[in-house]
């Protein structure tokens, strides 16, 4: 071709290159020949060439159109199998703290009819201790009868001794009174005579010697039976004047030291008859409380005999159960929507249980019920009597159809748990106490509400983008399935929000 043509043909076009494989790996464009006349171009620098980098930009975080839809309220979980009135056998022991050790044991899952054995365990230790507890009601009962009788006597006596220390004290009283008005009076009014009968004998013996003088002097008798005569009455005169002086002083000192002596013993007499009167109903009140509570005491540990003897008594009928009705015997029971299974290995002829143990259940094949523990956003969609789908874990090809109870709260290991229980009827003989089953709870649909995802909101607020701009908005929501939530207020259809409110 000439060069004319070769001009011609120099327009942009794209230039392809081919791997060896045939495949196309770039396009580029091909540089376009300078028009004629046109001075050819500089060379292109090297920062010329270059590609220019555009400034790196975060990703918009993901939005939500709102729009109406709707919500299925559906509450499911895993629940397990339970007897619906079983019989649980439970080891509650009101007294006896010695072992348990089982005789003999009805065997796990097996079919017993009514009055045979489900457990026994060995009574020896039970038995000494209702022998030992009889011998402490024996002798409460006697320490019971000595208070009793000791009380009444005590009473008795307090009353016999207080009546003598009052009419001690009253004849203490009436002493004192006789001294003053009698005894003391005469006393002194004794004494006084005696010193007056001694002066005038004195008196006397002096007159009748000074009249013998005179009688002797005009008379004529012999000088000897005179001196004879005189002399004796000299001596009754010195008799008579010795006994004056004696009964003189007698009489200072009774006055002056007996009399106050004797009036002094007659008072303190009285005084102490008085304090120990007076002790004496002190020490009387205190004896009666001794008495009072001795005899409380005494009641109170014959009843606490009494009592652990009946306790006793109970726990001795616990160590041979029997079946109350016929049944089958699973080792363990239901707790909490789930099953507590004795380990068979436990529950053996020379083991030993523990007391408040729930050791097995007796149970009606077939009359059985599943309880499960809900979440608590689904509490609120189950009501009573709420249609149930039941399928046991074991054979799924078994449906059942049932009515669950009002969800009840019961306080768990992390906070409150919420539980159901669904009646059934006919049930599988194969399905027993403990087996799981899988729960559908419909509980109705809500169509045509405005809906956003539940991490779009945040403490009452939701985030709306509009022409590029993001804006926080307040809102009322409703109702929700846990993972849509409906919105009452704030928001309406069309609206673009942000896929997880910011927090």
């Amino acid at each position: 071709m000439g060069s004319s043509q070769t001009r011609r043909l120099a327009g942009p076009v794209l230039v392809a290159a081919i791997a060896a494989g045939g495949c196309l790996i770039a396009l580029a464009e091909a540089p376009t020949a300078p028009a004629p006349g046109t001075p050819p171009s500089a060379p292109a620098t090297a920062a010329s060439a270059a590609p220019t980098t555009a400034p790196a930009t975060q990703p918009s975080p993901p939005t939500h159109l709102v729009k109406p839809g709707k919500l299925s309220f559906t509450a499911s979980g895993e629940g397990v199998f339970v007897a619906d009135e079983p019989y649980e056998l439970r080891l509650k022991l009101n007294r006896h703290s010695g072992e348990l050790k089982i005789a003999a044991v009805a065997p796990n899952r097996s079919a017993v009819k009514k009055g045979d054995t489900l457990l026994e365990i060995d009574p020896f230790s039970i038995n000494n201790d209702v022998a030992a507890a009889e011998n402490e009601l024996a002798a409460a009962k006697a320490n019971l009868t000595k208070a009793e009788a000791d009380a009444d006597l005590g009473e008795k006596g307090d009353v016999l001794t207080m009546r003598i220390q009052e009419q001690e004290t009253k004849n203490a009283e009436a002493a004192v009174r006789w001294w003053e008005k009698v005894d003391g009076p005469h006393m002194l009014e004794q004494s006084e005579l005696q010193v007056k009968l001694a002066k005038a004998n004195a008196e006397d013996q002096a007159d009748e010697l000074d009249q013998l003088r005179k009688m002797y002097k005009s008379e004529e008798l012999t000088s000897a039976t005179a001196d004879i005569v005189v002399k004796r009455a000299l001596r009754q005169l010195e008799v008579a004047q010795l006994s004056s002086k004696i009964s003189v002083e007698r009489s200072e000192k009774t006055e002056n030291h007996s009399y106050p002596i004797a009036k002094q013993a007659q008072t303190d007499a009285l005084e102490q008859s008085r304090q120990r009167l007076a002790m004496l109903k002190v020490i009387q009140v205190q004896a009666a409380v001794l008495r009072k509570t001795a005899l409380a005491t005494s009641r109170l540990a014959a009843s606490q005999a009494e009592k652990k003897l009946s306790d006793l008594k109970k726990d001795q009928e616990l160590f041979s159960i029997k079946a109350p009705a016929d049944g089958v015997v699973m080792y363990g029971y239901a707790s909490s929507g789930s099953w507590v299974g004795a380990d068979p290995k436990t529950m053996k002829v020379g083991e030993k249980l523990s007391s408040g143990q729930t050791v097995l259940t007796l149970f009606t094949p077939g009359d059985l019920k599943v309880e499960l523990t809900l979440p608590e956003s689904q509490t609120a969609w189950v009501k009573e009597g709420a249609k149930a789908e039941v399928k046991p874990v074991a054979y799924p090809e078994l449906n059942y159809e049932g009515k669950a109870s009002e969800p009840t709260v019961k306080p768990g290991s992390s906070g409150l748990a919420f539980y159901t229980s669904v009646a059934l009827a006919g049930v599988d003989g194969r399905v027993v106490p403990g087996m799981k089953a899988t729960v559908r709870i419909p509980s109705g649909d809500v169509d045509g509400v405005l809906l956003v995802p539940t991490s779009a909101v945040a403490n009452g607020k939701a985030w709306v983008r509009k022409d590029g701009q993001e804006s926080e908005r307040e809102v009322v929501t409703g109702r929700s399935d846990g993972k849509m939530i409906e919105i009452v207020k704030g928001l309406k259809e069309g609206d673009e929000i942000l896929r997880e409110a910011k927090k």
